[in-house]
């Protein structure tokens, strides 16, 4: 565990932004009502944020209960590189293994194009855009890329 993390702080991401200037990420747990936990996530998912970033992720799906679903918003990630992408597949599984369900409810240009080209749109359940800023879900242009949660699907393997 990161030193000064979730258990100590109550906060999975406290110490990771602390590490980490130039990325954030905030966890909200599941509400009364049945809206689901959220993560969001805002700057560079790369090789120096990437393992604090998987650490801090783990700590917050483990506060979840069998059957729970979250929500991961990545519209506000200016740049992930490979080493952030194998941190998201670790994270998906993760929360697959904790019978969790994951779902990627926004995406940034530059995470859309990353996935795109390693193909791992499916993968994330993430449909492609129909051009900048813009989403082509079931649910209108609001719905991922840019926008607020929406329809793509629980993130799995197709």
């Amino acid at each position: 565990m990161i030193d000064g993390g979730f258990q100590a702080s109550g906060d999975p991401f406290l110490e990771y932004g602390r590490r980490h200037p130039g990325a954030s990420a905030s966890f909200t747990a599941p509400r009364r009502g049945g809206e689901p936990a959220s993560m969001r996530v805002s700057g560079l998912i790369d090789s120096d944020t990437a393992e604090d970033f998987l650490e801090a992720s783990l700590e917050a799906l483990g506060t979840l209960s069998r059957g729970a679903a979250i929500s991961l918003d990545l519209r506000d990630v200016r740049f992930v590189s490979s080493t952030g992408v194998g941190a998201l597949t670790k994270l998906l599984a993760a929360a697959e293994s904790l019978g969790v369900s994951l779902r990627i409810c926004a995406v940034s240009p530059a995470c859309e194009d990353v996935f795109s080209i390693l193909g791992l749109l499916d993968y994330f359940g993430i449909t492609p855009s129909s051009g900048p800023g813009t989403y082509s879900g079931d649910d209108g242009p609001e719905a991922g890329r840019g926008g607020e949660a929406g329809s793509s699907p629980p993130v799995g393997r197709p």
